[in-house]
């Protein structure tokens, strides 16, 4: 549940809790507080409620009371995913049952060599089809990886700025004037001191709120990176074009021996061995680095380019930082690609004479083991009514 914006002045609530032991920056900032309105002078309780901070905090309390409401709730979207997953295994599994036990009816050890054969001589003269469909999907992440770091680099632009405030007060100062009687100036008299008042206007820039940037756009910048990274690759879609391009390697295939259904299901048994690495950074903390390049509460007149210049390089530091996890991140993922291609054809060649192996060996006592591949149908379809499917 998102919480409505709340206004809150910390110099506010500073000052209400330092009420008893003000530092002489503090009480001129009390001062400013108290010249804002005419008439009307803060004081310590004034300050806490106009500061909010309560009310901030009295939210942040419930949000602490909700939190095991919050982690149940993310638990049970945790479940939900597991169970969908969960389910696609037991229907792959049950489709990959079926299609053995309807083989072993119909098949003989000579049309099983044969098939097999016709298989590997198929999958070998489709290899390039099938690298085609890994080679574009990295092509594809490559160019996603690119935009999304132009994304964070130009939303750094965003974070760059810092509030410049104005503040006025009356300064004393000494003038000396001469003057005889009679309004007529007279050097022989001496100087007269009188003390006269101007208007001075001092501009300053808080660093917390720069501060505070830096980290906003660090949090930002992150979620950006893993998003992206994680939506660069749609692992699904990847893995349903590799069974499209390997079930139409084999539509021109020369023997109406095939059976298509444990064809496919083979294949996709394989397919489901295609994954990508996480694309969690882990734990990322640069409040110390932040923070380390600023100093002091308050930035007044010439320092605030100082100010500015710090806030920039802690900015830039982030995405340094960002940038190289998540090109690393990136180069784990391509590789992890290219590598899969590169199997994957051979793989599956081993899987599919594997499978022709085991049935082989399988059909020397037939009745046997269509009886035993029989008994996991009822386990498997109560395992799919289990997991509502």
């Amino acid at each position: 549940m998102k919480e409505s914006p709340q206004c809150v002045s910390a110099q506010a609530f500073i000052l209400s809790k330092h009420w008893d032991r003000l530092t002489p920056k503090e009480r001129e900032q009390l001062e400013v507080f108290n010249t804002r309105v005419q008439g009307y002078e803060f004081d310590q309780k004034m300050l806490n409620d106009f500061s909010m901070m309560d009310k901030v905090h009295g939210k942040v309390e419930a949000v602490k009371a909700r939190k095991a409401e919050i982690l149940e709730n993310g638990k049970a979207e945790l479940a939900a995913a597991a169970a969908k997953k969960l389910a696609g295994l037991v229907v792959g599994l049950r489709d990959f049952v079926q299609a053995k036990i309807s083989t072993l009816k119909s098949s003989d050890v000579a049309t099983l060599q044969k098939t097999h054969k016709e298989q590997t001589r198929a999958l070998e003269k489709g290899r390039a089809t099938l690298e085609d469909v890994f080679d574009q999907a990295i092509l594809d992440a490559h160019q996603k990886f690119e935009d999304i770091l132009a994304e964070v680099r130009d939303a750094r632009s965003a974070y760059s700025n810092v509030s410049i405030h104005e503040e006025t007060h009356k300064e004393a100062y000494t003038d000396y004037v001469y003057r005889g009687g009679w309004g007529i100036v007279d050097f022989f008299c001496g100087p007269k001191e009188v003390t006269r008042y101007r208007t001075c206007t001092t501009r300053y820039a808080e660093a917390y709120q720069a501060v505070d940037r830096v980290d906003d756009f660090a949090n930002k910048a992150r979620r950006m990176l893993e998003k992206g990274i994680r939506s660069a690759v749609d692992l699904r879609a990847l893995q349903n074009r590799i069974v499209d391009a390997a079930l139409a390697i084999f539509e021109n295939a020369p023997s109406d021996d095939f059976d298509v259904d444990l064809l496919k299901s083979q294949i996709v048994r394989a397919v489901r061995m295609v994954t990508i690495p996480d694309a969690d950074f882990g734990e990322v903390d640069y409040s110390k680095a932040i923070t380390s390049k600023f100093s002091g509460d308050r930035v007044d007149e010439d320092k605030i380019d100082v100010l500015k210049a710090a806030q920039r390089e802690a900015l830039f530091e982030v995405i340094r930082d960002l940038e190289k996890r998540a090109k690393s991140k990136a180069a784990s993922i391509e590789k992890t690609l290219q590598d899969t291609m590169a199997s994957f054809v051979d793989s599956l060649i081993g899987d599919l004479k594997k499978d022709c192996e085991q049935t082989a060996k399988a059909l020397k006592d037939k009745e046997q083991n269509l009886k035993r591949w029989n008994d996991y149908l009822p386990i498997l379809d109560k395992a799919k009514s289990q997991v509502g499917m």
